[in-house]
């Protein structure tokens, strides 16, 4: 009896839509996107620093290696040296894709330093990188990115920039790199990207300040809104029947009076969507007196 080999060739895929800066920026303030899957189709990732030692919550060494070791903030890929200096990898990627967000506290090992060492980014396999500043200014709104879309937060800061890239993205730090978080999407391979330059962020200015001014925006009611108010005892529910037929759920508010006194409220309140007969949403409300709008598309169902 003989044996045969197949061969299969995955075809490349090929978009004709070029993922653009603008294009991303329309995105983000698209409240449908979130409910439709995208086009093209993407893998969200994730580089940081956690702590490379950590690999099993049964490690015998917990204060140095296992699962809640608080020694994440010294992560990193390797070194390398460039010009005669070294510079800490923190993240790379091969192929098209895109950095969605950057995080790091705001200071650097030292609380007297809220200057650090500077981030580069380098695009499809240049040498020259496209962003070469301090990461802590950058992600606060200090540098290249401005508020809204990079801001401090409570002794951080978050950079949602969208940098794509057609070819590979490697990042690095001119230093040992402390806390970070990059968020990034991969795209498939064939799919076309304008790559991120400093001349494009800089022809950008529009698209950056009307997603800005759209994300901080109050939100508007679209269509036909209806308000429900009513006490809940424990143990018990409120349900809402939504019209029938075809619509999209397109802002859904919940308020908890009580929650600035009573946090567990937020937790123990439950929002549950069944659409189309189908449960498709079920978690508790937020962390906040006002839960945060969902967008969810739904034909016919209830909400309680």
């Amino acid at each position: 009896m003989g044996c045969g080999a197949v061969a299969f060739c995955a075809p490349l895929v090929i978009h004709a839509q070029v993922i653009t800066l603008a294009l991303l920026l329309a995105e983000m303030t698209n409240p449908a996107a979130v409910a439709r899957w995208p086009q093209p189709l993407y893998q969200s990732l994730q580089a940081s620093s956690y702590n490379r030692a950590s690999t099993h919550r049964d490690q015998s060494d917990q204060t140095a290696t296992g699962w809640f070791a608080d020694s994440d903030g010294i992560g990193f890929i390797r070194t390398e040296v460039r010009d005669g200096q070294t510079e800490w990898v923190i993240l790379e990627h091969d192929g098209p894709g895109c950095l969605t967000k950057f995080w790091t506290p705001f200071f650097y090992y030292d609380f007297q330093n809220r200057v650090g060492p500077n981030v580069r980014i380098y695009l499809d396999g240049a040498d020259t990188p496209v962003i070469d500043e301090s990461l802590i200014r950058l992600v606060r709104g200090e540098g290249t990115f401005r508020p809204p879309l990079a801001q401090s937060t409570a002794r951080a800061g978050n950079a949602y920039v969208p940098i794509p890239f057609a070819r590979g993205c490697k990042v690095t730090m001119a230093a040992k790199p402390f806390y970070f978080i990059i968020n990034y999407r991969a795209y498939p391979e064939g799919t076309r990207v304008e790559s991120f330059t400093p001349g494009g962020y800089a022809a950008a200015a529009t698209d950056l300040e009307r997603a800005g001014r759209v994300l901080t925006a109050p939100p508007e009611a679209v269509g036909t809104a209806a308000r429900h108010s009513e006490r809940v005892s424990p143990g018990g529910a409120i349900q809402v029947q939504l019209p029938v037929g075809p619509a999209a759920l397109r802002q859904f508010t919940v308020s908890l009076p009580d929650a600035q006194a009573r946090p567990a409220l937020l937790r123990s309140t439950v929002l549950v969507l069944r659409l189309d007969g189908a449960e498709t949403v079920w978690c508790p409300v937020g962390t906040s007196s006002a839960a945060p709008t969902r967008f969810i598309p739904f034909t016919r169902g209830s909400a309680r």
